[in-house]
């Protein structure tokens, strides 16, 4: 959701945005909050110009999978039982 108005000198935005999202696995869940904002004014002339922005994120993420642990779990597996001529 966004918002925006501008007069002569001046120009505001606001953005608002939330995901949520469950996972592959049954307890991943991810609940994401982004909030945006812009002003800039430019005080009559063309020559000073301010333009301004933040942005805010707030993320939760429960029972993140850790990337490539099983990968690496099973080839230490398979070099333990190696038998070397």
């Amino acid at each position: 959701m966004g918002l925006a108005a501008s007069g002569e000198h001046t120009q505001s935005y606001f953005s608002y945005a939330n995901t949520y999202s469950n996972g592959i696995i049954p307890t991943n869940n991810l609940n994401r909050h982004n909030i945006s904002l812009r002003l800039g004014s430019d005080f009559g002339n063309k020559f000073l110009v301010l333009d301004g922005s933040a942005l805010y994120i707030k993320q939760y993420i429960l029972n993140r999978a850790n990337p490539g642990f099983f990968f690496f779990k099973s080839s230490l597996g398979s070099l333990s039982n190696a038998k070397i001529f």
